[in-house]
């Protein structure tokens, strides 16, 4: 469980960090590769839409509530 903590927050760092530094090497390769990014999670989330209806969106956009409270 304590691997898994350490691994997830590198779900977002390694990219991260790839597509910055691609882009201060090249920055028409990176900016690409955001677009690219950009336009495949919103292809995503369109299908998803298309096939979960308008409810997927409503439980995506739906606040979520957190307390320390044990219950």
């Amino acid at each position: 469980m304590v691997l898994a903590g350490f691994w997830k927050h590198n779900i977002i760092g390694l990219p991260a960090t790839a597509v910055l530094w691609l882009l201060l090497r090249d920055w028409r390769a990176g900016a690409r590769a955001v677009l690219i990014s950009a336009l495949a999670a919103a292809a995503g989330l369109f299908a998803c839409g298309m096939i979960f209806g308008t409810a997927f969106y409503t439980n995506l956009l739906t606040s979520r509530a957190y307390s320390v409270a044990i219950s």
